[in-house]
């Protein structure tokens, strides 16, 4: 993908992750872990393999609830935050993620 799918903050190439497992967090709680398998240039996520983490207080929830969704597309807008583990960074990306000290990014 081109430039236009990084986050204003974080000056990351979203799609040089793919195949890297993400835990995205979007604006409502909620946390989708999965591999990327892809991104646009309106910053949505596909992870694939993904479970959900429904926490506690989402829809009257009483406690934390977990549930496998499988392929999913999260909408660029509702993503909060975006985070990678730095091992899978660095095998995925040769390195790139110790260049770059990447544990974390934010897309806003």
């Amino acid at each position: 993908m081109d430039s236009s799918s990084r986050g204003p903050r974080s000056g990351i190439n979203i799609s040089q992750f793919i195949s890297v497992p993400l835990l995205v967090t979007t604006t409502d709680g909620r946390q989708f872990h999965g591999p990327l398998i892809a991104t646009d240039n309106e910053q949505n996520i596909i992870l694939s393999d993904a479970t959900e983490r429904l926490p506690i207080g989402f829809k009257s929830r009483r406690k934390e609830g977990f549930r496998y969704v499988g392929i999913i597309a999260i909408p660029g807008q509702y993503i909060l935050r975006v985070d990678a583990n730095k091992k899978a960074l660095a095998v995925n990306t040769q390195g790139l993620s110790d260049e770059l000290g990447i544990t974390n990014f934010e897309i806003q």
